[in-house]
């Protein structure tokens, strides 16, 4: 059976990055370099990768068995996916002798744009869920409405993409809007996470990865936005 509601987030997912970038391409980014030749190749990767380190940790037999590494819905690890597709990227980058954090950093809001429009369409996947609410939506076969926590975290990641744009037009330097990215994906995740069904009372794997990964990427961007301030003073 085909996941109607699947495919086309994914077409979504692809579709408004690329239209965007056309919108409004960035000016110091490689006027060759699309956003689709940069990113698909590492977002395949990471994906198989997610995918393989879900099964290793929840289920390691069923590695083996092919169909179920095709059951994406059944659970793909986000940030060891994102850690190879970054990784890809910054190496072909080298490997083409352009700054990896260029790179990176003109890959930013397009990505983000990608990643906060999939939570956004939970509303076509089957329901956004979250905490019971009147006021929210009723997800396919739920029993009472609820806070559409999905559609939220998706809204204020492409938000952040926005304000990441506007910093980039204002010349902000490569590292910082490579980390400043991170830091806002992670700290929603780390958040919304807090109230997306769960099994038991505490937090999960996941969860706990993107605590991790939005303390160290808050860490890191408040060093080198210091190590900046620093640099501009002597300067002057």
């Amino acid at each position: 059976m085909i996941d109607i509601g699947l495919m086309v987030s994914m077409v979504l997912v692809v579709a408004v990055p690329v239209f965007y970038e056309r919108l409004r391409p960035i000016s110091r980014a490689e006027p060759s370099l699309r956003f689709v030749d940069a990113a698909t190749g590492a977002a395949v990767a990471g994906l198989v990768t997610g995918r393989l380190a879900a099964l290793a940790l929840d289920d390691p037999p069923s590695i083996l068995r092919f169909p179920d590494l095709l059951i994406i819905r059944s659970g793909v690890e986000f940030w060891p996916g994102v850690l190879v597709a970054v990784v890809l990227v910054a190496v072909g980058a080298h490997r083409g002798a352009v700054d990896p954090w260029w790179r990176l950093g003109t890959l930013v809001v397009p990505s983000m744009l990608a990643y906060g429009i999939y939570d956004v369409t939970c509303v076509i996947r089957g329901g956004c869920y979250g905490p019971a609410s009147e006021l929210g939506l009723r997800p396919a076969g739920a029993s009472s409405a609820m806070v559409p926590v999905g559609l939220l975290m998706g809204l204020v990641v492409i938000f952040g993409a926005r304000l990441l744009r506007r910093m980039i037009d204002r010349g902000t330097e490569w590292p910082t809007i490579c980390l400043g990215a991170l830091a806002v994906v992670a700290v929603v995740r780390a958040i919304g996470s807090i109230w997306l069904p769960r099994l038991g009372d505490g937090f999960t794997r996941p969860h706990w990865t993107s605590i991790a990964v939005a303390v160290v990427a808050c860490i890191a961007l408040g060093t080198v936005m210091s190590i900046r301030h620093r640099q501009d003073e002597v300067e002057r």
